[in-house]
């Protein structure tokens, strides 16, 4: 799925779920389908994620969980907001 129609997604996602604040958290995309919710982008605790979920704030920020540099290093939320802006010839801040 294109990060767009994921955005749109996630929007929609929240819309049908009045308790989930608008304005707050991730909206999680898991890989082998279903999606989910935290308040924080974080590995501990909470929904449990496996490598290839991705993450999508209010602001239409996303991320996409992946593993570490090397077999020792922990899975890392990678930014693909800047992946997207970079395609588009956008800024490249950090989300």
């Amino acid at each position: 799925m294109q990060l767009k129609t994921l955005e749109k997604e996630a929007r929609r996602y929240r819309d049908l779920r009045p308790w989930i604040p608008k304005t707050e958290g991730v909206v999680l995309f898991f890989p082998r389908e279903g999606m989910g919710w935290r308040a924080e982008l974080e590995l501990e605790g909470g929904i449990k994620c496996e490598l290839g979920t991705i993450a999508i704030d209010n602001n239409g920020n996303c991320w996409e969980l992946r593993r570490g540099k090397t077999p020792e290093d922990a899975p890392r939320w990678e930014s693909l907001t800047n992946l997207r802006d970079h395609r588009k010839g956008g800024a490249h801040n950090a989300a």
